[in-house]
This record gives C-alpha cells, structure tokens and sequence, in this order.
C-alpha cells in the first residue's frame, strides 16, 4: 500500500532490522542542522556585540559633544555596564567621563577615592599603554593636586616625572607624550608658587623648579608649533602655561623686578587673550588666566591701578566657571589693593579665604596661602607694601607706575615695550605726595542727619542695617523698582543718570545725605544711579521704617521737605548758570562749588576727596570735552587749580570764586 510504505510496524522483527540504517542517517542530518543553527547564532550574536559597541560609542560622543551632562553619561554608564560589562573598555571610557563630569561639584576626598578606584580597575583589564587608562592616570594625579595636603606637591611632581618616563618607554604618540611633559612643567610651577606652604616639602627650591618648567613648556611649544602650527589650540595652551612660569619667575625678584623680564610675560598674556577672543568671540578660560597674568606682573612692577583694574576683571569673570578657583583671582587683587586701600585689601583676602576654605581642605597649601595673606595684611602697612619709587630730576619722588597729568614734563625715562626714551608728564600726586588725603567729615553741615537732633538721629539709624562698600559700587540703580533709602554715614557718593546713551553727572553727595528719598516717597522706579567714590559706610532704612519715622517725628519730616527744596533750588541754578554764564565761568563756578562742598584743607590748598573724571565734570557743567579741557588748562595756567588722574587740588579758592563771578580773565 502507497500509504503505508513509510511506516513500520512495531512487531515486525524484518522491517525492524532496516531502522538502525535510517535512525543513523536522520541522526546525522539532525546533528548538521544544529551545528549550522549554532554556527548561524554565533555568528548573529557576535554581530550584534559590534553593533551595540558602535552604538554606544556614538551615544557616548554624543554626549561628550552636547556637554557631557552627568546625568546623561551616568545613564549611559549604567547601560554599558549591564550590557557590555564592567571591565570593557568603552565602559571604562564612559566611567572616566562621568567622574571628569562629577568630580567639580563633589568634595575632593570623594573624588579621589573614586579615581583610585577607577585606576586600579582599568589597570587590571587594559594595556599600560591604553589612552584610556592614560586618561584616567592623569585625572587621578590632577585630583590628587587639587586636594593639596601636605606632602601632595612632591607627590604629584613625582608622578607627573614617572608618567613622562613611562610614555617615552612605551609605544603612545607624541601628543600624550606632549601632554604629560607640559603636566609636569604645571607639577613644578605649582612646587614653585605654593611650596613655602608645604611644610612636609623635601626640598624647596623654587628658582630651580621654574626653570626646569621653562625649559620643559619652551621645548614642548617648539615641537607643537612645528607639529600643529603655531596657530593651534595645543600651541597656545602651552604658551599660557610659559606666561604664567615667566610670572612666577618675576615675582621672585619682586623686591628689584627686571621690566625686560616682564615685557615677555606680558606680550603672551595680551597674545593669549587676543587669541581666545579671536577663537570664541568672548572672554574664555584662557583670556581669564591670561588676566591674571597681567595682573600679578603689573603688580610686581608697582603698577598697582592697572593691576587692580585686571584683577577685579578677572575676579569678576571667574565667577563664570563654577569649578574654578575663585581665590586666586581675588588674592591677586588683594595684593594690587595693598598699596592703596589695604582696608580694602584685608576685606578681599579674607574673601578669598572663604572661597578656597569651600573648595579645599583645612590644611591645604592654596587656604594657608589665603591665610598667610589675611594675616600679612592685618598688620598696617602690610610688610610688602612697599613701592618702588621713581625719583624724578626736579627732586619729587613718584611711585613707580601711576599715572601722570598732562602738560608738565617730570623726567625722561625708558618705557616698558623697549623703545625709545621719551618725556613723561608728571603726576600730580608726585607733587602733593607730601599732602595728607582727606578724611571725609563725620556729617557734612546741612546733610539731613546734620539736620537732625542726636536723639532723632540715633532712632533712624537704628531703624536701618550698617553695610560697607569699596569704590564703585553701585548702590542704587537708576530704574529699579526698590524703594529703601540709604543714609549715608561716611565717604562720598556721586549721582549719575544715562541721558541718550551717555552717562551724566547730576550731583556728588556727602556724609550725612540721605540717597533715594524720591522714589520711597513717591513710590516710583528710581531716577538716577547712585555709585561709590571710596569707601563708604551707609545705613539702608526700609520704606515703611522711614515713612513711620517721619510720622512720628513732624521735625524729621520738615527737614526731609527742606532737604529737597534745597536740592530742587540747586537743579535750578544750574540751568540758571547755563543760560546766564559761558563755558569757563561755569567750570570755575563748579569746581568752586566742588571744592568747598568736598574738599579738604591741606597744605598747599583745597583737596577734593572725590574722584571724578573730566568726562564726569564735563557732564556736570554742560560742556564737550574739549571744553572742559581748555578751561582747566586756562585755570592751570593761572595756578588756580592742579589737575591729575581723577585728582583736583584748588589752589586759590577766593579767585577761583571771582573767576566764576566773571570778575577775572583766565586767559
């Protein structure tokens, strides 16, 4: 039967003897099946590995392009780890750059047990040579140079050395072995700048640790600029590190320092700024550092008003970049601070103290630096505060770099950029540096708090905070919404407003004045800016404090009244003065009326103790520039006044007055 040829009975002992034949055939092309099943398996298992490796490499640059958020990589991380294994290399690759990502906003002790523990595991599981695990070695030693105990600056210097060794025995490119020459040019600035404050430092030699560093970044710049092009990034990175080696190396000898040894420190500083606005079009991390470079030579060399200029910029900007160290830029200051304010000074060291106390630990080598120079500055004068002097062929002695008047010529000396020598002006603190500054008065006579018995007067200011300001600080803006008032307790003030894009000077206010009055009693957005000529002292009184103040008190009320009828008949005298007198009868009138509000007696006249500048004045008066210059020129001629940078001295202030009255010719 046709249907029954492919069955066999089970008691047939003849057909059975034909089925161990056919079971054997069946068996083997069964055994060949799964063996292709298997090898198809493998290979389907083996291209999917490559494929989820290239997957995760392409999120992982991903996310290293859009800015390596630590959420996405730890993400990320988690995923390689459950689908690719702990000890791949694209796992360990993605768990550096989560801890590079996290270890800014961690304490540093974290960070380092993380990166220790990170080295150890790639060590085990990749090549010694790996630029993974050359990664990961270098973070570690730079975690271990953030955390800067005692003992971590030789430390760091050795294992920056042990790196450069091993990289030069063992097949890596020239580019990491680049990196890891410049790193320990950085190991030895650091020996060099903070190893007065190590005290567990095997040798402290820091002239010859910078130039061991100058000599390692000189060659490694010579071999990127040869390599890459003297244009690129790499290049200019190792030239901000030779800028900030030649400062170190300056500072050294700041007790004499050399201006041919800063001019080349000074031309890679602007360079490297240049370059980082020409490459990102804003003020970067590098520009900031170069900043700070500028700032410590200025300082070195006594010019401590561009110095301080630089530095407050730098201070300012560095708030930027959360993982930064805001202490060094506001140390820098502090020292460019000294000369000149070193109240001022104190305040900004023990600033910077407080941010490196947030940053590092107790004993680390950058908060004993900070503590050093809180403790350096306590003392008054602070024991470095001393400037070198120029002294100039007419016998006044000027300190070496400040500024200086136009039109009296002083000496002839060879300027910083190594050209020719020239004629100076002379500054006109060079001739008033016999001449004490003016103290500004308890309460200036008609202020309001003058105006007030002591009983009232101490009630208001009791209703307010006490604050502190250094110059420039701003402490009303002209549009805001607030409406306290601000008494004003010590220092001078001046009152600006922005007319069609040009700022101008309505007013200077005195010890003793209350600020902002106007908009807590009309309840209105403020009408001017109020902005700090020096230190200040003031008390800020809420609007309701002041308004229950004056109710209780009706003689504080009809004082306040007589306050700004004062002030509005001011207002009208000027616009009076502007239609009625010329240009140079104005500013005489002015500098008059200056000088007898602000100034101070002194030796050889009258000292204005607020720093105003001749676009202010100018702005002020009601006259161009050009004006403003040609008039003072005129009085300068007649000794009546003695003009300098942000400086005014008056003379003779009786003929001033007549001047202004009309009643002399000043040309």
């Amino acid at each position: 039967m046709t249907g029954d040829t492919g069955r066999v009975p089970d008691g047939d002992p003849v057909a059975g003897a034909a089925v161990p034949a056919d079971a054997e055939l069946v068996a083997r092309a069964a055994d060949a099946e799964l063996v292709a099943r298997a090898t198809d398996a493998e290979l389907v298992a083996r291209a999917t590995g490559a494929e989820l490796v290239a997957r995760f490499e392409a999120r992982l640059h991903t996310v290293l392009l859009h800015g390596a958020a630590p959420t996405r990589l730890a993400v990320l991380h988690r995923a390689a780890t459950e689908q690719l294994g702990e000890s791949v290399e694209l796992t360990l690759r993605a768990e550096c750059a989560l801890e590079r990502a996290s270890s800014p906003g961690r304490p540093v002790l974290d960070s380092l047990a993380a990166w220790l523990d990170l080295r150890e595991r790639a060590g085990a599981a990749l090549p010694e040579h790996h630029p993974t695990l050359l990664a990961i070695r270098r973070e570690y030693v730079h975690t271990l140079r953030r955390r800067g105990e005692p003992g971590d600056l030789d430390l760091v210097v050795q294992l920056r050395r042990d790196e450069v060794e091993l990289r030069r025995r063992r097949p890596v490119n020239a580019h990491r072995l680049g990196v890891a020459v410049a790193d320990h040019a950085v190991a030895l600035l650091d020996r060099a700048r903070y190893g007065a404050f190590d005290p567990h430092l095997k040798r402290h030699e820091p002239a010859a640790d910078l130039a061991e560093a100058h000599r390692l970044i000189g060659a490694e710049i010579e071999r990127r600029g040869s390599g890459y092009g003297a244009g690129h990034e790499v290049t200019w990175q190792a030239r901000l590190v030779l800028a900030e080696v030649l400062c170190a190396r300056l500072r050294l000898a700041a007790g004499d320092p050399d201006p041919a040894r800063a001019r080349p420190a000074l031309d890679e500083a602007d360079a490297i700024r240049r370059y980082d606005w020409w490459r990102h079009g804003r003020h970067g991390r590098a520009a900031l550092r170069a900043q700070l470079v500028r700032a410590e030579v200025l300082t070195a060399l006594g010019r401590t008003r561009p110095a301080e200029r630089e530095a407050r910029l730098a201070a300012v900007l560095a708030r930027r970049y959360p993982d930064l160290d805001l202490g060094r830029p506001l140390l820098v200051l502090a020292r460019a601070q000294a000369y000149r304010d070193p109240a001022g000074a104190l305040r900004t060291a023990r600033a910077a103290l407080r941010e490196r106390r947030l940053r590092y630990l107790p004993a680390a080598h950058r908060v004993v630096e900070a503590e050093r120079q809180v403790q350096a500055l306590s003392t008054f004068p602070p024991p470095h505060a001393v400037r070198p002097r120029h002294r100039c062929k007419d016998g006044f002695a000027r300190p070496a770099g400040r500024r200086r008047a136009r039109g009296v010529t002083c000496c002839t000396r060879r300027v910083l950029s190594g050209g020719p020598a020239r004629r100076v002006d002379r500054c006109v603190g060079a001739h008033m540096s016999g001449v004490a500054q003016p103290r500004a008065r308890t309460l200036a006579p008609g202020s309001f708090l003058h105006r007030l018995s002591p009983a009232d007067r101490d009630e208001l200011l009791a209703l307010g905070v006490s604050r502190e300001f250094p110059a420039g600080r701003r402490l009303i803006r002209e549009g805001a919404d607030d409406t306290h008032v601000e008494l004003l307790r010590r220092g001078f003030v001046k009152v600006t407003t922005v007319v069609q894009g040009f700022e101008t000077l309505l007013a200077i206010r005195m010890p003793g004045d209350i600020l902002g009055e106007t908009a807590a009693l009309t309840r209105r957005p403020r009408t001017a800016t109020v902005t700090t000529c020096g230190r200040v002292v003031s008390s800020v009184v809420s609007r309701a404090a002041f308004e229950r103040f004056l109710g209780r008190h009706p003689g504080a009320a009809l004082q306040m009244g007589a306050i700004m009828g004062e002030r509005l008949r001011w207002a009208n005298q000027r616009r009076a003065d502007f239609t009625a007198y010329p240009a140079d009868m104005r500013v005489a009138r002015m500098l008059a009326e200056i000088a007898t509000t602000c100034g101070q007696p002194v030796d050889r006249g009258i000292l204005v103790g607020v720093a105003l500048s001749q676009p202010e004045l100018a702005s002020m008066v009601g006259v161009a520039d050009v004006t403003l210059q040609k008039a003072l020129r005129a009085l300068r001629r007649r000794n009546l006044v003695r003009t300098g940078y942000r400086r005014l001295l008056v003379l003779d202030l009786d003929l001033l007055r007549l001047v202004g009255e009309g009643s002399a010719v000043t040309s």
